[in-house]
């Protein structure tokens, strides 16, 4: 994927701005949390996934940010929705590139 110098100025921007201080307070978060766990096990509700899980029908961008805040919800990361939905202009033409051999497609 070639990106433009402004498509990979705003995706440093975000990242810095956005996702850089939100790793950083899950950091400190998970810091003081595991001081307190004896164990990291985990037990999942749902041992596999479905289409459900994964597949989203989405014609406009309100319906994306409305899926993403809903999965998100009593998360860090549901303020992001709305962010993440206003770059996805400037990459509606991004040019492949060619440097991945077209034999590695065909092996999948």
């Amino acid at each position: 994927m070639n990106l433009t110098r402004k498509q990979k100025k705003m995706l440093t921007k975000f990242f810095k701005k956005e996702l850089v201080p939100l790793k950083n307070d899950i950091d400190n978060i998970n810091r003081e949390k595991n001081k307190k766990r004896d164990s990291f096990f985990i037990v999942r509700d749902q041992k596999t996934l479905n289409e459900k899980n994964i597949k989203l029908c989405i014609n406009r961008e309100e319906e994306i940010i409305d899926a993403l805040e809903l999965m998100w919800d009593n998360t860090r990361l549901k303020p992001l929705a709305k962010k993440i939905v206003s770059l996805s202009p400037l990459f509606k033409e991004i040019q492949q590139s060619d440097s991945v051999s077209p034999f590695v497609y065909e092996m999948f």
